[in-house]
């Protein structure tokens, strides 16, 4: 679906940016999801230190879809040597 095409179109930017350029919090993106995603609609990233070495991000998404509110979360760990999925 669209809003998985979105988390992971996210969290491949945020690798290509490279593990030193990650700062610890919490972001939102909001204004990069699809219009065609229902409203209201809201998406965050939180990125997190679990251990030396790694980043942790979280991406929150919420959205409406039929006249229901959509949560939809998605991890992954970035390592100073590459990725870890």
């Amino acid at each position: 679906n669209r809003v998985n095409i979105m988390a992971e179109n996210k969290f491949e930017q945020l690798r290509n940016e490279g593990f030193n350029s990650l700062t610890n919090g919490t972001y939102t993106f909001t204004n990069e999801l699809d219009v065609s995603i229902g409203s209201p609609r809201s998406a965050t990233y939180t990125v997190t230190t679990p251990v030396a070495g790694q980043k942790q991000i979280i991406i929150d998404v919420f959205y409406a879809e039929k006249n229901q509110t959509r949560t939809l979360q998605y991890r992954s760990l970035i390592s100073e040597l590459g990725v870890a999925q």
